[in-house]
């Protein structure tokens, strides 16, 4: 089963994704809380500076 994104303006398909396995959910997961235990140690400074060349 996927789910789909639909703009509301034109009911144009804007992207389609697929249903993820239970493994793939733990991986994500899994990935999230490695970047986050690293992120949070992050001070201001530097965050900012990040998100401002992401920006």
């Amino acid at each position: 089963m996927s789910f789909q994104t639909i703009n509301p303006n034109t009911n144009k398909l804007v992207m389609s994704f697929e249903e993820m396995t239970d493994e793939a959910i733990n991986n994500a997961v899994a990935q999230a809380e490695k970047a986050f235990s690293s992120w949070r140690k992050t001070g201001y400074t530097e965050r900012s500076q990040l998100l401002n060349k992401v920006a």
